[in-house]
């Protein structure tokens, strides 16, 4: 870029973006709004990130649930086998 070269040929020389991207990018410097165009697509990956944040916090609740009925029921049993045991000794 300090050479007089495009940002897109940077960013694909250097495989930062990908794709639309860099699509984007190029089409931005052509027209002159390369601002409003990498705002777009900050705002799409923005978008992304908090659908890819949603689905591993609604997949996170399920988890511990099963966890902590996991760690529960393992202390029930252990608590519950020695009375169980009692009453099988042979006298």
């Amino acid at each position: 870029v300090e050479n007089g070269g495009s940002i897109s040929a940077a960013f694909r020389e250097h495989e930062i973006f990908h794709g639309i991207v860099l699509q984007m990018i190029r089409s931005g410097e052509d027209a002159g709004t390369l601002d409003e165009l990498l705002a777009a697509s900050a705002d799409y990956f923005d978008s992304l990130l908090a659908d890819l944040l949603s689905t591993i916090a609604s997949l996170l609740n399920p988890i511990m649930t099963v966890f902590i009925g996991l760690a529960v029921a393992g202390m029930m049993i252990a608590s519950f086998l020695p009375v169980f045991d009692m009453g099988n000794m042979h006298q």
